[in-house]
Order: C-alpha cells, then sequence, then structure tokens
C-alpha cells in the first residue's frame, strides 16, 4: 500500500473527507504513536553505572532518551586478615 492508496482507504472508512494538510497530519501522528510504542531492538542500549553512598543520583548516559528498566545489585566487600 502506498501513500496515495492510505489516503483513499481513510477517506473511504471516514464519513468525513479530510484535506491533504489533515490527512498528512493523520498519517505522521499516527507513525509517531507506532514508533513510540514499538520498542525497535536498534535504539535500546544498556549501560553500566556506579552508586555511591550518599548520593540519590545516578549519571546518564549523553544520548539517555528514556529509563525502560533499571537493575540494582548491592556488593559487599569483607575483608579478612589472616
Amino acid at each position: 500500500m502506498n501513500y496515495t492508496e492510505l489516503k483513499a482507504n481513510i477517506q473511504d472508512i471516514c464519513e468525513t473527507s479530510f484535506t491533504d494538510d489533515q490527512l498528512a497530519m493523520f498519517t505522521e501522528q499516527a507513525e509517531q504513536k507506532i514508533y513510540n510504542a514499538v520498542q525497535i531492538p536498534a535504539l535500546r542500549k544498556n549501560v553500566l553505572g556506579v552508586m555511591t553512598t550518599n548520593n540519590n543520583y545516578l549519571a546518564t548516559p549523553t544520548d539517555f532518551c528514556i529509563r525502560t528498566a533499571l537493575l540494582s545489585w548491592m556488593v559487599t566487600v569483607t575483608t579478612r586478615f589472616c
């Protein structure tokens, strides 16, 4: 299906007629909604950070967009003297 066929299908389904500008805006908004809803693997990134005591913040990468998950591990270091 090309763009002309898509416009014709929208006009056939809806009971009102739209201008070309309205159809273009509708199409762009639909594409953006789909793009935001689908998690594309190429756009995902795993980052390792370090949290310290008394610091409530974790630095984000410069290309940070949205957090989808945050995992945390607590490491305890024990020193033994023999």
